[in-house]
């Protein structure tokens, strides 16, 4: 099992890190600030904060994340080395197109909002290839599900979660299961090319 390391310049939400571990596979170890470090009643950049920032490079971590925090993310961004700023995601609570200009200018690439970083992240790793396709039977269309996974197994793991949920919302004994009506789960390859899932 791969191991990633992240300097995390925000509190350390494990929702997202566990994400890593689970849906990419890998063992996450995390460096992140304690909440003292972001918050004293108003958001703030932290000596911590700027020390690890100022010492990161790509030998220590495969990725940072900075949390944009009203702005104070910004003076982490400014002290972080040239050589690891491809490896950088910025994250908003809600980002829009327009927000990362600031970051842009110091050579950052990577911006999104909380909830999609996870995915974002597998994605910098150049993982997360393998994703998920369901089947509508009554439009007889296909659509895509969230998540990116790093191998075929993670992605295994998914669809065999999304039949459950499909045996619920779907039973057998109304839709007829897989032979029937019931939406179908297909695995999609790197390559594009796709089979179907059958549990």
């Amino acid at each position: 099992m791969r191991t990633i390391r992240v300097l995390y310049l925000e509190q350390d939400n494990g929702t997202y890190l566990a994400h890593l571990e689970m849906n990419g596979g890998f063992k996450v170890e995390a460096t992140s600030l304690e909440r003292s470090d972001v918050w004293d009643g108003m958001y703030k950049a932290s000596q911590v904060g700027r020390d690890l920032a100022r010492r990161a490079t790509p030998e220590q971590y495969d990725l940072v994340v900075i949390g944009n925090n009203r702005g104070t993310g910004v003076e982490y961004a400014r002290l972080l080395l040239h050589d690891i700023k491809s490896r950088v995601l910025v994250v908003w609570n809600d980002y829009r197109p327009g927000d990362e200009e600031i970051y842009a200018s110091l050579g950052l690439e990577h911006f999104c909002s909380r909830p999609e970083q996870a995915d974002y992240l597998l994605k910098m790793l150049g993982e997360g290839e393998w994703h998920l396709e369901g089947y509508d039977t009554f439009d007889g269309e296909p659509y895509r599900l969230e998540g990116h996974y790093v191998n075929e197994a993670a992605a295994t793991r998914a669809a065999q979660e999304c039949l459950a949920k499909l045996e619920e919302d779907q039973p057998s004994e109304s839709s007829g299961g897989r032979d029937g009506i019931q939406e179908r789960v297909f695995i999609v390859r790197p390559d594009g090319s796709k089979y179907l899932f059958a549990g």
